[in-house]
Order: structure tokens, then sequence, then C-alpha cells
């Protein structure tokens, strides 16, 4: 062997450790998941795309900050029952639409309270600071053709308003008497205005208490009805001359207006002239004549004989 081979064969076993060494250094490199992972691995872990692992599915974190998928999943925590739908407020300070609202006035619920809209519709929460009265016998008249449920009464802002949750047909009216407590006043069956289509209902054959006459009366002939003036089949009536009932127009100074199930009305105390602390009233479906009553009846009353008047309603004014 030549001195020029010699050196040659040392040179090439001088560089075989360091090959080695570099070889192991770059295999153990791979399996630590040091260097950026080949477009295989990155496409395929999720690790790559959300920048670290991704804990929502509520497994366990290993302790170097990963998931270790051999750890067994925590047990879920119960949250607790619903609550119900009665915890949660509706956008008008009542309870949710879902349970029956209580009728809890408006300024105990933190709202000031206001005059009822005159549009025959009672709306959710319009009528909560009224009283209100109800009954529930089922009319002899006719389902969905005469019917009469609830009565609505407020005074706000020297006004007095009423609704009426009910309907009749054409041939009959609706009527809600008023015993202003002011002087004057009849019995129903003792008034002769027959002129007139809801005149002549009003002066009907109805027995009321000793104490009380009526001297104001507000009814409707025909269901479906914007106030527009006088009018003879809806409005209000002054009973005071009980031969010649007097009519208040029923677009400006008593605004009245019945749906297809309601009535709302409204006029101000002046007009009524009471003169005590507090109003009588009570409510009928009558025929056109007069001389016959539904068996539903406001407050309620005997429905055998709907005719005779024994209870009613005492709504306070001196507000």
């Amino acid at each position: 062997m030549t001195r020029t081979q010699l050196g040659l064969l040392t040179l090439a076993f001088g560089l075989l450790p360091g090959c080695a060494i570099s070889a192991i250094a770059e295999r153990e490199s791979n399996e630590a998941g040091i260097g950026k992972p080949s477009p295989e691995e990155d496409a395929s872990s999720p690790e790559a795309d959300s920048g670290g692992s991704d804990d929502r599915d509520g497994s366990a974190a290993d302790v170097d900050g990963g998931q270790d998928a051999n750890l067994p999943l925590p047990p879920l925590q119960d949250a607790g029952p619903a609550l119900p739908d009665a915890a949660v407020p509706s956008a008008d300070g009542g309870t949710d639409a879902s349970v029956p609202d209580a009728g809890k006035p408006n300024e105990d619920a933190g709202l000031p309270d206001k005059a009822p809209k005159i549009d025959g519709v009672i709306e959710a929460g319009e009528w909560t600071t009224a009283t209100r009265i109800t009954q529930s016998e089922p009319t002899n008249w006719g389902v969905g053709k005469n019917q009469l449920s609830d009565l609505y009464a407020k005074v706000f802002d020297g006004r007095l308003y009423i609704a009426l949750a009910g309907k009749v047909e054409a041939q009959n009216a609706l009527v809600l008497y008023v015993d202003s407590q002011s002087t004057g006043g009849s019995a129903p069956k003792d008034l002769k205005d027959d002129t007139g289509q809801l005149d002549n209902a009003i002066s009907a054959a109805l027995t009321i208490p000793s104490t009380m006459k009526v001297d104001f009366a507000f009814g409707v002939r025909a269901m479906g009805k914007w106030g527009a003036g006088l009018d003879d089949t809806m409005g209000w009536r002054d009973l005071r001359d009980p031969e010649n009932f007097a009519w208040f127009d029923t677009a400006s100074v008593a605004p009245s207006v019945c749906s297809l199930d309601a009535c709302e009305t409204s006029i101000a105390l002046a007009t009524l002239a009471p003169t005590g602390v507090s109003m009588l009233m009570f409510a009928r479906i009558l025929t056109a004549t007069g001389d016959a009553a539904s068996n539903q009846t406001l407050p309620y009353d005997a429905p055998s004989n709907p005719l005779t008047v024994s209870n009613v309603l005492t709504l306070k004014v001196d507000n």
C-alpha cells in the first residue's frame, strides 16, 4: 500500500462517526416532533390548524399541556333544574307570555301608569291597573254570537276608561249602566226614550237596588264599529232626562271603538259630574226592546233572573 492510499483510507474511517451521529440526531429530532411537519402531517393534525390542542371536548389535559388519549373523560357537571318561564321577565315588566299574568300594576313593576289606547283591542298589560270583574257562566244566547266575559274600569288623568270583553248580534245590545252618584237618575224600567236603536234597548225592564239611580249608559248594537261622531247604534247616553237621552260624540267627546269581540271607550269625569268618591256600574246583554236579557251578567248575578240587578261594581273616583 502506498503512502497516498493509506491517507485516503484513514480519512474515510474518520468521517464515519460524524455521519452516524448526524443520522441518529435527525431520527431523534423527528421522533420528538421538533421541526416543520410534512404536508401530510399538517393536513391531518388539528393542532396545526388551531395553534394548540382543542380541549372543548372535555378530555383530560396532560401535564405538559397536551391531550392524553389514555386518560378517562371527567364526568359532566349537572347544571341544575331548568328555570321556569315565570322567572323570565317580559319586555313590559310582567312575566313571560307562557305564564298567565297575575295582573300586577304597572307602577309596582317600575313602569308609569298610562291611559289605555281606545282601539277595541284589550291588549296585554294595557289594563293591569284597572278594576276588573269577570264571569264564566256559559251564554244561553248563542256561543260566538252574544257573549259577555269581562269588565275593566279605571280612572286616569280626569277620565273614565271602560273595556268590555264580549260581543252581540245586531238585533241585541251590550249595555253598561253607570250611577255617577250625582243628582238625578232613574231606574232603567222608568226610562222612556224609545227613539233610536240603542236608546230603546237602554230603556230596559231592569230592576235595580233602591239605592241606585242610573244617569249614564254606554252601549253598542253592532260590533265592528269605529266612533265617528253621533251614532244611533253606539256610544254614551245621558239619561238624566228619562224621555230624551242626550248623545255624546263617539270621536271627540267620548271616543269609542268596538272590534268584533270587545269594546273600549273613554269619557271625561267632568262630563259625568260625580259628586261622591265612587261610581256604581253593571253590564247586561239585552234585546233591542230591552224586555229580555242574556243569562251572562257583570258583576255576576243569578243567571236564571238576569233582569234583576243585585250586584254592582263600585269604582273609586277620588284619585
